[in-house]
């Protein structure tokens, strides 16, 4: 169970076998806080990671990488317009989407701090400073993310290595063979 504001989440988790997270909820928010909290505690690293990535913030965190990736990935986000696409893809939602994204995000955010509290960050993260709470508008951008999966996310890094052509236009294209 979780506050956000004036609202109270509550969830009724049970892992079972392999660990598969069944998930009880009486309305839309908690079954997303449900969700939220056993997507985090099952693999935080990673979604931590996406979060950093989905706010162009990869090189702030882990410098520009090697041959400048970070560096292009963040630039390359930037220019697909992941999170200035999240509002109007949140804005467009049943209330019922919106209370389970917003449910998510208090649950993920629980399972942070309690994490954090208790030691149980994955080892490979542990102290890290991108391990941390997150906003709707990080989910939101997320998802705006995962439905480029097919499409531009593929590009991000190649647009964000992209240059101006030269004084001189454009090259020419290559000839086709």
């Amino acid at each position: 169970m979780a506050e956000r504001g004036d609202h109270t989440y509550e969830a009724d988790i049970r892992w079972t076998t392999h660990g598969v997270a069944h998930i009880t909820a009486a309305d839309w928010g908690s079954l997303g806080f449900g969700q939220g909290y056993g997507c985090a505690r099952d693999h935080l690293g990673t979604l931590a990671d996406q979060f950093v990535k989905v706010r162009s913030e990869r090189a702030r965190f882990h410098g520009a990488g090697p041959l400048d990736r970070h560096l292009a990935l963040d630039l390359g986000y930037q220019a697909l317009g992941v999170r200035d696409r999240a509002p109007a893809l949140r804005d467009a939602q049943a209330p019922e989407v919106r209370q389970l994204v917003a449910g998510y995000t208090a649950g993920y955010n629980a399972w942070v701090a309690e994490a954090i509290e208790t030691d149980r960050v994955p080892e490979w993260c542990a102290g890290a400073p991108w391990v941390r709470p997150i906003d709707e508008l990080d989910l939101w951008s997320y998802i705006v993310d995962l439905s480029l999966l097919a499409s531009g996310r593929n590009l991000a890094e190649i647009i964000g290595r992209a240059v101006a052509p030269g004084p001189d236009g454009p090259a020419e294209p290559a000839p086709v063979s």
